[in-house]
Parts: C-alpha cells; structure tokens; sequence
C-alpha cells in the first residue's frame, strides 16, 4: 500500500505538478480520519445508544474553537463577509433531511469516504445517493432566490451583538458539555 501511494504521487508530481500538494494533504487528513474515527453521525449516535461521550465532546470543542475564532476576528474589527441566509426554516429542515440521510447511512459524509477507502463496498451506494441528491439540489438551485428574497436574514450578532453572541455560544457550548458529562451516570465515557 505505501508503495502504491508512493507510484501514484510520483506520477501525479509529473503529470499534474501543482496538484501534488492537494494530493499530499488529502492523504494526511485521509489518514487522520481513518485513524480517529471522527464522525458527525456517531456524535449525535454514541450518547444515544451506547452512552460513550466522547465523539460528541471532540465535536463540541471543534464547534467551540470554531465559533470564537469567528468571534474573535469579528471583535477584532476584522470582516470576513459572512453571509447570512434569509430562511432558517429552510436551513433547519435541509439540516434535519442531512441527518436523516447519516443516520440511515450509519455514517456521515467524511466517514463514508473514509469506508469506502477501507474497501466497504456498500458505501457505493451512500455515495451514489449522496451525489444523485446533490445533483437533484443543483438542479432545483434555480428556483430558490426569488423565494429567499422575500425573507429576512437572521443572524444572530445583529440581533445581539457580537460581545453577547460570543457569550451566549460560549454558554450554551458550556451546558452541552456538562451534560455530555453527566449523561447516563455509569455508562462508558
């Protein structure tokens, strides 16, 4: 195997130079997945059927950093250009029929990939399905805009500022973790 991958990047270097670099970092965070485990579907999973915690708590972290980083950049005077989308409705619902489809594929879409590189072929099918229902939503992409027009953005940092955006997250991140903690008294964390 490690040869294989040595052949294919000295090719790529020769035929593609400036995707080698691509090439080389998707390996490294291909390895890091396969190795960690790290999936979106087990987080929300694992609490549930088995009590272990501990997906959810490194999710709960990569939420966490993520959210004040962003709210650091924006304190700091810093625009990023972010954009707000006019419908939550539509967000929680398209969030809600993502989930559906990772709880039916017992996987999410990283760990899909990372399946089928360990040779699991019935994750042939969750990619075709994944692909096919994207493709669906770029099709039907076209007559989303007028409907969104008619709808006002919410984002939160408008509504509250960012000092007490970044302390309401802070807060909230802070309870899912303790409860994490505290779910299910014995079980394995």
């Amino acid at each position: 195997m490690p040869l294989m991958l040595l052949v294919g990047t000295a090719i790529l270097w020769r035929l593609l130079p400036g995707c080698t670099a691509v090439w080389l970092v998707g390996l490294g965070l291909g390895f890091v997945l396969q190795r960690s485990r790290f999936c979106f579907a087990a987080a929300f999973r694992d609490p549930l059927l088995t009590g272990d915690t501990r997906m959810l708590r490194a999710l709960l972290l990569l939420l966490f950093v993520a959210a004040a980083g962003s709210s650091l950049f924006f304190l700091a005077g810093t625009d990023l250009q972010l954009r707000a989308w006019p419908s939550p409705w539509a967000s929680l619902a398209g969030g809600t029929l993502f989930g559906i489809g990772m709880v039916l594929a017992g996987a999410c879409a990283a760990m899909t990939l990372v399946r089928l590189g360990e040779g699991l072929g019935v994750y042939l099918l969750v990619l075709a399905a994944a692909l096919a229902t994207s493709l669906l939503g770029a099709y039907q992409l076209g007559r989303w805009p007028a409907y969104l027009a008619q709808l006002r953005p919410l984002f939160l940092p408008q509504f509250l500022g960012w000092p007490l955006t970044a302390l309401t997250l802070f807060g909230l991140f802070l309870a899912m973790i303790v409860l994490s903690f505290c779910q299910r008294g014995g079980a394995k964390r």
